[in-house]
C-alpha cells in the first residue's frame, strides 16, 4: 500500500518507543496465547524519552469533499527529547558559569578573580539599592598645561595641572554629590582655585568661602557636598 504525500510514520520517528508488550496481551489476547501464558512484569527504561509536537497553522482552504482521498498538510516530524538532553544541557550550563566568561553573583556570595576593563564611571550597586561608582586604588593623574574647567571624566582622579582650575556650576556640569577630585600644582607659582559662578567652594575646617590658592607643590581635594557645595582641603592650600 502506498503511502499518502506528507504522512509522518512512527517507523521514521527516531527515539525509545514505548513498552508497548502488555498493552498488546491486552487487546489482542486470542491471537498473543503463548505471550498471556508467561508472567508479566513491568520494566523501566533508564534514560527516558519522549516527543514534542506543536501545532500546525491553520489552513482555511483544506476542506475536502466527502468521500474523495484526504491529502495530508505538510508538516514537521516531532522533535524528540530526552532526560539525557536536559542533563547534557545542565552540564553546559553548570561549565560555562565555572569559566572565565561567566556573570557575577547576582546575591549573596564573594566574588573572586580579576574584574577588568571597567571604564571610568562604572558603579556598582550597594546593600540599599544605590549605585556608587567604582574608584581606584591609585589616583590616575592628568597633566593640564592651561586653564582647565573640571569635567565629569575627571572623577576619582588627579590633575597634575600648571595653570588655575575653575569648579563649575552644577547647572553646567552635573556632579554627583560625593564626587572627588585631586589637583596637584605642579608649577613654580601659586594657583587659583575658582569657584564658577553660584558655587560655594569652602576651606574645609573654616567658614571661609571663595577662590582658593594652591601654593607651588601644593595638593589639593575638591569634594562636592551639595547641588552647588563644594569643600576644598589639602597642603598648600589657603
Amino acid at each position: 500500500m502506498t503511502v499518502p504525500t506528507n504522512t509522518i510514520q512512527n517507523v521514521n520517528r527516531v527515539g525509545v518507543r514505548e513498552d508497548l508488550s502488555d498493552k498488546i496481551a491486552q487487546l489482542f489476547p486470542d491471537d498473543t496465547p503463548f505471550l498471556n501464558a508467561i508472567p508479566t512484569g513491568k520494566c523501566s527504561a533508564t534514560k527516558t524519552e519522549w516527543q514534542t509536537d506543536g501545532l500546525a497553522n491553520a489552513n482555511p482552504n483544506n476542506a475536502q469533499i466527502q468521500g474523495d482521498d484526504l491529502a495530508n498538510d505538510n508538516r514537521a516530524n516531532t522533535a524528540r527529547v530526552s532526560t539525557y538532553t536536559i542533563r547534557t544541557l545542565m552540564a553546559q550550563v553548570a561549565t560555562w558559569l565555572a569559566g572565565a566568561s561567566a556573570p557575577l553573583l547576582k546575591s549573596g556570595g564573594a566574588v573572586t578573580g580579576a574584574v577588568t576593563n571597567l571604564a571610568n564611571g562604572s558603579s556598582v550597586i550597594d546593600g540599599g539599592g544605590t549605585a556608587r561608582a567604582i574608584g581606584y586604588r591609585a589616583i590616575p593623574l592628568a597633566a593640564k598645561s592651561a586653564s582647565y574647567q573640571i569635567a565629569l571624566g575627571d572623577v576619582g582622579q588627579g590633575l597634575s595641572t600648571t595653570a588655575g582650575v575653575t569648579v563649575p556650576p552644577n547647572a553646567t556640569t552635573a556632579f554627583a554629590i560625593g564626587d572627588t577630585i585631586a589637583i596637584y600644582n605642579t608649577s613654580a607659582s601659586t594657583i587659583t582655585i575658582a569657584q564658577g559662578a553660584g558655587v560655594t567652594l569652602r576651606l574645609v575646617g573654616t567658614s571661609t568661602t571663595g577662590s582658593r590658592a594652591l601654593a607651588t607643590r601644593g595638593l589639593c581635594t575638591l569634594l562636592k557636598v551639595g547641588t552647588d557645595e563644594w569643600v576644598a582641603s589639602g597642603g598648600g592650600l589657603s
